[in-house]
């Protein structure tokens, strides 16, 4: 399932990842759900990559990004459901990887993605989880350690969806991560490699102008308030707590040198706030401070660090 904005310039390269490994339509449903405003300009890319064998269906307002995420749930008809965004791909192997691992009854099944630019150069791989067994170990806390996941490189049984429901509305950057730890909660996690999933850093992506106005940070801290809830141990608690925060802090704070860097020093206010709360330490002023006195020494500097960044998708 695609959700799509529209005719995204990297809509092709994700549907030629997908069609690429197409087993046919009687093992794999391929639909687009349309959340933006070129549907005929869709309509003709579509059609001209795939002809009929990908379906389309139009929203008929445009809706947030975790609520067009559920109609993709809502219309899917297999057993496994994958959400592709529509800047993404998957590497050859993915499906036959995921269906062998989703063979066992699992909540889910997850796997490192291969960051990439625009371009689609390989920028870094994403770090793994400790598994043991093709299982993450003890998952229901390791998930809740900051998000190491990103969405194409997650599939959940239709069983799990059916058990926990959709994606929570209330969320605008992390609703994937709160997803995924209700999954969590409810059986193992399969954890597939190598690698099978491309995920794409570009200044286009939702998650850039979010950065700038640290809403990012705060919807993470909402997401982890959720997350303590559901622990068992006052211990994982503190530990999970601790860890967010400082995950957190670490996000802002280098969101806040890379606003500086490109002159935007309402984006460093907003985030340098979030920083100094969440790591309250000299050293994270003094961080601050330092970026801010080069920055205005060398005004109009680029920065090698978009607001779009790995830091600013590490939500994501």
């Amino acid at each position: 399932m695609i959700p799509t904005l529209g005719r995204s310039p990297f809509l092709g390269a994700a549907l030629r990842s997908v069609l690429e490994q197409d087993p046919g339509p009687a093992a794999m449903q391929i639909e687009l759900v349309d959340n933006g405003d070129d549907h005929e300009g869709l309509q003709r890319l579509v059609h001209d990559l795939a002809g009929d064998r990908v379906g389309i269906f139009r929203q008929p307002v445009h809706l947030p990004m975790a609520e067009n995420w559920n109609t993709c749930v809502l219309r899917s008809r297999g057993e496994l459901v994958h959400l592709l965004n529509d800047d993404d791909e998957v590497l050859p192997g993915f499906y036959d990887a995921y269906s062998d691992a989703g063979s066992t009854g699992v909540a889910l099944i997850a796997g490192q993605s291969v960051e990439i630019d625009e371009a689609g150069h390989w920028l870094r791989i994403t770090a793994p989880h400790e598994a043991r067994g093709g299982y993450v170990i003890d998952a229901r806390v390791a998930l809740a350690m900051g998000n190491r996941l990103r969405t194409p490189a997650v599939v959940v049984p239709r069983a799990t969806y059916e058990t926990v429901g959709g994606f929570l509305p209330g969320f605008t950057h992390a609703p994937d991560w709160e997803m995924w730890n209700r999954g969590a909660a409810v059986g193992p996690v399969a954890w597939v490699t190598p690698p099978k999933a491309l995920y794409r850093i570009h200044t286009g992506a939702a998650s850039a102008s979010q950065a700038c106005r640290g809403e990012n940070i705060r919807d993470g801290l909402s997401v982890v308030e959720l997350l303590l809830a559901r622990l068992d141990s006052q211990s994982e608690r503190d530990l999970v707590r601790r860890h967010n925060r400082d995950w957190l802090g670490l996000i802002a704070l280098q969101q806040a040198k890379a606003a500086v860097a490109r002159g935007d020093r309402k984006a460093w206010w907003a985030n340098a706030r979030l920083a100094a709360v969440l790591r309250s330490s000299a050293r994270t002023w003094a961080a601050l401070l330092l970026a801010l006195v080069r920055g205005r020494k060398d005004p109009g500097v680029p920065s090698s660090t978009e607001p779009s960044s790995r830091q600013a998708d590490d939500l994501r």
